[in-house]
């Protein structure tokens, strides 16, 4: 959380804090503070998110920026020295969009970096919608091979990009705008309870009973309402493991050569919780199989025992399914990286090393695995074959077009193309059926949260007064 939005949240905690003591209402204290820590992290949320898509609308921007400089006349590296002045004109947000995403770029080549050392700042920055950029930057100058071509498909694939964004947005909006109404229903139904009857406006201000209502109600919602969000980043794609963005930096692999064999990527802090909640559960059942084996029946400890063995079998078979899930939907970016690399110029070596680097996470093991084997003195098509076992049938055609251009010499450029537009079609029906799928899963959260939330919030102080009334 920045400076600026600690303090918004303390000062108006504070203020909360202040207006119920002198106002006598303790409900207002304590529930103040916490929907105000919701407020501005909402508000972080809503800033990240449109500060992504700016960027990453802003990108075909600037490559179309730098094929209108090479088609003049210029070299890739002066074209790439003057990305932060922008061609027309532009406004305050696009300029310092502008110079967070190529200002690496320009910083390093004035200072008379290569354009290597300009492609690794670019890739180092922490900006993912660059990457891309940085790739195609580091192919064409390893590589020498013409720009004007490899630019032109940088852009066709990050406009793409920018649409398949656009859609998915489009998809999930009536999914979003549904979560927010019923996470905000069961406030809605309090507020019209307090304007009917004073005596519940009374409860909810002023009196312990009313206060725990709000604050279960409150918390119920915002959990409620997390867990949409959750469902709805995850089901269409955005989740932290559905990217890259979260995802360990992987040390760099070259395919042939003599440094460092590359390390898998460091255990993060969410793999080290799931592994302890499963130790956890495993100890948890097991001792109540042998209390319930002991002390009941051993009937009842057979049945808890086969029970926690049938719930690890379908959880293994569910985390299965999300892998190979993942996976699939790692195609068409690895597909538009390879097509990046090999219109620079880059060799299917280049291509594999460049996947086992920067590719997305669900398939960069596999690709790591490639560069190990022809490490230890396999050929480059011997050392993708089992690649395609490991990423599943999905990955079948780019793995052979992969094998046949390093075999025969077959010219990938327009297979890759034919690839990435058959990719792109099942991406949009897999967008479509996401979506779809997206009204059946929030029901959870709304009978787990939102309805407990509405009976607690409206129904339950509706009701003490009324009995209060009749003096029961």
């Amino acid at each position: 959380m920045t400076l600026y939005w600690s303090a918004v949240v303390v000062v108006s905690s504070f203020m909360f804090s202040v207006v119920g003591v002198v106002a006598g209402t303790p409900t207002v204290a304590v529930v103040g503070p916490f929907l105000s820590v919701v407020i501005v992290r909402e508000r972080q949320r809503r800033i990240r998110a449109s500060l992504r898509r700016r960027r990453g609308a802003l990108l075909p921007v600037l490559v179309d920026e730098l094929v209108q400089a090479v088609r003049s006349g210029r070299s890739l590296r002066s074209s790439c020295e003057t990305l932060d002045e922008p061609m027309r004109v532009a406004g305050r947000s696009e300029l310092l969009d502008r110079r967070a995403l190529v200002g690496p770029v320009v910083a390093t080549l004035r200072d008379r970096g290569s354009l290597v050392d300009a492609a690794t700042a670019l890739s180092s920055s922490g900006e993912p919608a660059a990457r891309l950029l940085a790739v195609t930057l580091r192919t064409l100058a390893v590589n020498g091979g013409p720009a004007l071509p490899a630019l032109r498909r940088l852009r066709h694939t990050l406009m793409g990009q920018v649409h398949a964004e656009h859609q998915a947005a489009s998809a999930s909006a009536q999914a979003t705008a549904s979560a927010a109404a019923m996470a905000l229903a069961p406030m809605v139904f309090g507020l019209l309870a307090a304007s009917v009857d004073g005596r519940v406006a009374e409860l909810y201000l002023s009196d312990p009973v009313g206060l725990g209502c709000v604050s279960v109600t409150c918390a119920l919602s915002y959990t409620g309402w997390c867990w949409m969000n959750r469902i709805v980043q995850v089901g269409m794609g955005h989740g932290p493991e559905c990217s890259g963005e979260s995802a360990e930096a992987t040390p760099s692999a070259s395919v042939g050569s003599a440094s460092t064999p590359p390390q898998p990527p460091v255990r993060t802090r969410r793999n080290v919780v799931i592994t302890i909640t499963v130790i956890v559960t495993v100890v948890f059942l097991a001792t109540l199989f042998v209390i319930a084996s002991v002390v009941v029946s051993p009937a009842i400890g057979i049945a808890i025992g086969a029970l926690g063995l049938g719930s690890a079998a379908a959880k293994r078979r569910q985390g299965t399914i999300r892998r190979e899930s993942r996976q699939a939907a790692a195609l068409v970016p690895v597909i538009e990286l390879v097509a990046v690399v090999v219109g620079a110029g880059g060799t299917v070596a280049d291509a594999v090393n460049t996947v086992a680097t920067d590719g997305p996470p669900p398939v960069r093991q596999a690709f790591l695995a490639v560069v190990r084997r022809s490490r230890s003195g396999l050929v480059l098509s011997d050392a993708l074959a089992p690649a395609s076992a490991e990423l599943g049938s999905v990955f079948h055609p780019l793995i052979g077009a992969l094998v046949s251009a390093e075999l025969d010499g077959a010219p990938l450029g327009s297979l890759l193309t034919r690839l990435e537009e058959d990719a792109d079609q099942v991406r949009r029906r897999d967008t479509e059926a996401r979506a779809a799928r997206l009204s059946v899963t929030l029901v959870w959260p709304l009978v787990v949260c939102l309805l407990p939330a509405v009976v607690i919030g409206a129904v339950v102080p509706v009701t003490v007064v009324a009995v209060r009334h009749i003096g029961l």
